[in-house]
Order: C-alpha cells, then sequence, then structure tokens
C-alpha cells in the first residue's frame, strides 16, 4: 500500500510491517502477484490486476493493468532516467522498520550502504577461495547470493 511520503507499506508474515523508502519521486505501481491465467489458459483472471500488469505497463504502457488504488501484493518503484553513453545513476531504496526511519539517501544512508558491502566483502571472503582469478571469485560471489534465502538475508537498520 503507497504512504503518504512516497514509501510503500508491506506486511510479512513472519517480520510484520515494513517500509521500503525511495528516493526521489519514482512512480509507485501496485498489481496483484497472481498469474495472468486469462494470458495462459484463455479463462478469467480473479482481479484485473494480474502480476504482469507491471510489465505491461511499463514497457507496453498499458496503464490499467496496476491498481489505480495504489493497493496490492506487488509493488513497484518506477524511475525513469535519461543516461548519456558511459553515465551511471543510482537510486536510493531503504527497506525499514518504521515508517520514520530515514529516507534513502544522505550521509546516513551511505554509511549504511558501505557497511553493508564491507559486510557482504568479509563474508564472501571466507568461503570464496583466495587463490580463483577475480573473474571467478565474481562468478561464484554471484552464484552463491542467488542461492541465499531471501528472508534471512534481509538487513533494516
Amino acid at each position: 500500500m503507497r504512504e503518504e511520503d512516497g514509501a510503500i507499506a508491506l506486511e510479512h508474515a513472519k517480520l510484520g510491517q515494513r517500509h521500503l523508502k525511495c528516493e526521489g519521486s519514482p512512480e509507485l505501481l501496485f498489481t496483484e502477484n497472481e498469474t495472468n491465467v486469462q494470458r495462459l489458459f484463455g479463462v478469467s483472471n480473479a482481479s484485473p490486476y494480474v502480476k504482469d500488469g507491471l510489465n505491461e505497463c511499463v514497457v507496453n504502457g498499458v496503464h490499467d493493468a496496476v491498481n489505480p488504488a495504489r493497493v496490492g501484493t506487488k509493488a513497484a518503484a518506477r524511475y525513469v532516467l535519461s543516461l548519456e553513453a558511459g553515465e551511471t545513476q543510482a537510486v536510493g531504496l531503504r527497506l525499514c522498520p518504521t515508517s520514520t526511519d530515514s529516507a534513502p539517501s544522505g550521509p546516513k544512508f551511505e554509511r549504511i550502504f558501505a557497511e553493508r558491502i564491507r559486510e557482504a566483502d568479509e563474508f564472501y571472503a571466507t568461503v570464496i577461495p583466495s587463490d580463483l582469478t577475480p573473474d571467478a571469485r565474481m562468478v561464484m560471489r554471484q552464484a552463491l547470493a542467488g542461492m541465499l534465502c531471501p528472508s534471512s538475508s534481509i538487513i533494516t537498520s
């Protein structure tokens, strides 16, 4: 559900209430995390807002595919960025336990982000052999990251 400050409020069965704070003013899109059975099997969807509604809205411009009430079990923060060749831009997102936690920008956010990168580097240094090439270490790190359980790796401080 959309909050007044532009964050996304969510409820998790084990973690309780959380808030996704989004830097700037992205367009917040909401739908249900339900399969589009109309597209797959030709039968009616239980909701007009199915999981591929985000793709329909962003890629195909079908704005009716997302819930205008800004509620649902699946959400996205849509940033429209224009970049020149070779240019980079970052946007901050912060998952936090309370709506009063600081925004995903500024010195506190940068400090927390740098700390999490350091912690991740320390962890991977204990499980990836140091005699691998830098490319092989990166491949192994990415493979291991894909195997971590998302619910155990949520960091909210």
